[in-house]
């Protein structure tokens, strides 16, 4: 009988957005409710809102980091990738995660976001660009590109 297949790829295809979870291992997900007059999109770092389980783009700030916005699929298929105001938000606070890479990635850097868009890159944390402890990046990525993170949890 001919072989079919001999070999696997971890992966099948790289993630089809951004947003995506890479795979259920140690995925730990809230549910939180946007408090955003802007519209929070899929892969995003996401902050505490003032409420206790309300959440804000352009708020967060290294000690009050939630976590990463994650895709919602029942928005797939139209233009809607992002979370408007007042809506439940999945965020993502453990485990892997699809990214956009603001700026060049390499997989093993420590990572960081910039306050304003949620925008997940390796720049040096200063005013504007916050370090993310315990994550990390799982693979390298040019910027644009969608680039693997994970969240420990910390």
């Amino acid at each position: 009988m001919a072989v079919v297949q001999s070999s696997y790829s971890e992966r099948i295809t790289g993630p089809l957005a951004f947003g995506v979870i890479d795979n259920m291992n140690m995925a730990k997900v809230d549910s939180l409710v946007s408090e955003d007059t802007d519209d929070i999109p899929f892969g995003r770092a996401v902050g505490q809102g003032t409420a206790d389980k309300g959440c804000t783009l352009t708020a967060a700030t290294a000690t009050v980091f939630r976590g990463v916005s994650v895709r919602d699929i029942a928005k797939d298929g139209g233009d809607e990738d992002e979370y408007k105001r007042y809506e439940n938000v999945a965020v993502m606070y453990q485990g892997d995660i699809w990214v956009e890479a603001d700026g060049i990635v390499a997989a093993g850097n420590n990572v960081t976001f910039e306050t304003t868009t949620g925008k997940f890159g390796t720049v040096a944390a200063d005013g504007t660009q916050l370090l993310v402890v315990g994550a990390r990046w799982l693979t390298s990525a040019a910027s644009g590109a969608a680039a693997l993170l994970r969240l420990t949890g910390q």
